[in-house]
């Protein structure tokens, strides 16, 4: 387990689960594998690749690629444009903005605004 009190940024492939607590911002540039827990008071930014997953933060923002089942729970989440969801995706969460593809089912419950302008290639269930 990590626990930051400051910034953490991952610019090293992570070849084991694990789980990261961090006070402000963590950001994800490279490939985490296995089950990964990340939460933050802040943000989480991934950028890179990320196998099985829950995800907590402020905001989150998904810019890479997200291998595996999913869980994010965050008043805002932002998938890109650039962004690949390869499987399904559970989100909880005020606003939810996806530019990005999702390969698998997106099931989101989202108490203020969903914008969907990128790809879903299964189901959407809210």
């Amino acid at each position: 387990m990590n626990i930051f009190t400051n910034a953490a940024t991952y610019d090293k492939d992570v070849t084991h689960s694990g789980i990261s607590i961090g006070e402000t911002t963590i950001d994800v540039n490279e490939k985490l594998e296995g089950m990964q827990v990340l939460f933050s008071t802040d943000m989480i930014t991934i950028k890179g690749e990320v196998e099985n997953s829950l995800i907590y933060a402020n905001n989150v923002i998904i810019e890479g690629k997200l291998t595996g089942d999913s869980i994010i729970l965050a008043p805002t989440v932002q998938i890109k444009e650039a962004a690949v969801i390869e499987n399904d995706v559970i989100i909880i969460a005020n606003n939810l903005d996806i530019a990005g593809t999702v390969k698998g089912n997106v099931i989101a419950t989202v108490t203020e605004k969903t914008t969907v302008t990128g790809i879903i290639n299964e189901e959407v269930v809210e």
